[in-house]
C-alpha cells in the first residue's frame, strides 16, 4: 500500500528539516507515538537508527527505525528495521 500526504507548512524547509530530524518530536505531531528511546543526539543522518513506542491498534508496538536518507532541507527517509509493521517513510521538502 502506498499512502502519500502533502502539507504546507509556512517555514523554510532548512527549519522543517531540523524538527523532522530530530526524533524526540515525533511524539508532539505523531499522536499514536508514546515514546521515542535510542535516537541519536542532534539531526538524524544516513544509517542512525531509534527506537519508538507507539499505541498501534489498541496494542503496543516496539519499532526499530533506520535512517535511509538525510540530505539537510530537503529529504528524511526512514525505514523499519525491525517491528510488527514494515514501513517505509519519505518526506521531501520543498519550497511554496
Amino acid at each position: 500500500m502506498r499512502y502519500e500526504l502533502a502539507v504546507e507548512i509556512e517555514r523554510p524547509p532548512a527549519e522543517v528539516y531540523a524538527y523532522l530530524a530530530d526524533p524526540t518530536h515525533l511524539p508532539d505531531w505523531q499522536a499514536d507515538v508514546e515514546e521515542v528511546r535510542d535516537a541519536p543526539g542532534g539531526p538524524l543522518s544516513a544509517g542512525a537508527t531509534f527506537t519508538e513506542v507507539r499505541s498501534f491498534l489498541g496494542k503496543r508496538a516496539v519499532s526499530t527505525l533506520e535512517v535511509t536518507a538525510a540530505e539537510p532541507g530537503r529529504e528524511l527517509a526512514l525505514r523499519t528495521v525491525s517491528g510488527p509493521v514494515e514501513v517505509t517513510i519519505r518526506h521531501l521538502l520543498e519550497p511554496s
